[in-house]
């Protein structure tokens, strides 16, 4: 077991605004930060990359998952125990590591506890220079696999359909009334139309995946990537989802900008999707040109404007316990990409309204 230990120097207050998102009716509040630096070490393994996290509320326990391939192939399961309250960061300690025993499982991008079978689901946009296309996987709390998960057919990668390299599943949640399961892309697929620019947003799908593997897919609006000088380069897409409600859900979208110095700078925010009037496109081979209703969105927190802090590159959303006076917690982690002296960010969140979870 690892502890940390650094509460006094690695956590910062943060203060900054408050959203009210319409029909979704929540506001989400900044409690705290805290960093782990790039050169901690569990079980032998760095600790980085962090791409998902999830709360088992049931063990009280964190799980992460790593994107990292520098070192090697296969995803990471990281366990964590983090304690907080409505005011303060108090410590988190990092337990484990264990590597998830398949190397297709490559780029892992998301985790969700399955609490009623007592496993994690972890997906993960593959690697298509090997062949390797977007995956869903069904594990143990140990990394061991149990299940290769079908996807859906619109997932399925080619020259000129499916999805782009980099640029596939990047989020997953449950559906709150128990019909399945949430997958978001990141970009747009191949024959849904080129990525976001500084100049245009873009149209990305986002799947319910039934349990027969039946699917329904929503269109979500992705903002235009960040403006940027000559020589430079940005993007922007969705880099992680969480459900709300029957029909809403959060939305974590990141752009990032490469600057003449090759260095990044990321700007995130934080939406709320209603899905309520948007059109079932399952059935369109191709966004272009199609008639549909696109889902709405409502801005809750523009994370550019915490302070006290300069937001890294945030891939990772999930809920935490509930906090003292019934306001549910919100937490975000960011991947550092393994970049020497980058530390991992943990932000957290207080969340009032909706009672529909």
């Amino acid at each position: 077991m690892i502890r940390t230990g650094w509460m006094l120097a690695g956590a910062c207050c943060l203060v900054g605004g408050t959203a009210v998102a319409g029909r979704c009716g929540i506001e989400v509040h900044p409690i705290d930060s805290y960093k782990v630096p790039a050169a901690t070490q569990v079980d032998g393994y760095r600790f980085g990359g962090i791409s998902g996290l999830d709360y088992d509320s049931r063990s009280r326990q964190w799980y992460l998952v790593s994107d990292d391939r520098t070192e090697y192939p296969a995803a990471r399961l990281f366990t964590a125990q983090i304690e907080f309250d409505a005011h303060r960061v108090i410590d988190v300690t990092l337990q484990s590591a264990k590597r998830v025993d398949s190397d297709t499982a490559t780029d892992a991008e998301t985790i969700r506890v399955d609490s009623k079978h007592r496993e994690l689901l972890l997906a993960g946009e593959g690697d298509l220079a090997r062949k390797i296309g977007p995956w869903l996987r069904r594990v143990d709390f140990s990394g061991h696999e149990l299940q290769h998960v079908p996807l859906p057919a619109p997932f399925d990668p080619s020259d000129s359909h499916g999805p782009r390299p980099n640029g596939s599943i990047e989020g997953m949640t449950f559906d709150t009334q128990g019909r399945g399961l949430w997958l978001s892309l990141e970009t747009p697929l191949l024959q849904d139309g080129p990525p976001a620019s500084m100049e245009h947003g873009v149209d990305v799908r986002f799947t319910l995946r039934r349990a027969d593997n039946s699917t329904i897919q929503y269109v979500y609006p992705v903002d235009a990537a960040r403006t940027h000088a000559a020589g430079e380069s940005s993007d922007s897409g969705v880099s992680e989802i969480l459900a709300l409600g029957e029909h809403e859900l959060l939305v974590l979208e990141r752009s990032g900008v490469k600057h003449s110095t090759q260095d990044f700078s990321f700007h995130t925010r934080l939406y709320c999707a209603d899905l309520h009037e948007a059109t079932d496109i399952a059935s369109l081979d191709s966004l272009a040109g199609g008639a549909y209703r696109k889902a709405t969105k409502q801005l809750l927190f523009d994370f550019d404007s915490l302070p006290s802090i300069v937001v890294d590159n945030l891939e990772a959303m999930s809920w935490g316990p509930a906090l003292r006076g019934g306001q549910r917690s919100l937490v975000f982690a960011s991947d550092n990409n393994m970049v020497t002296g980058l530390a991992t960010q943990f932000i957290f969140f207080s969340v009032r309204g909706h009672s529909s979870r």
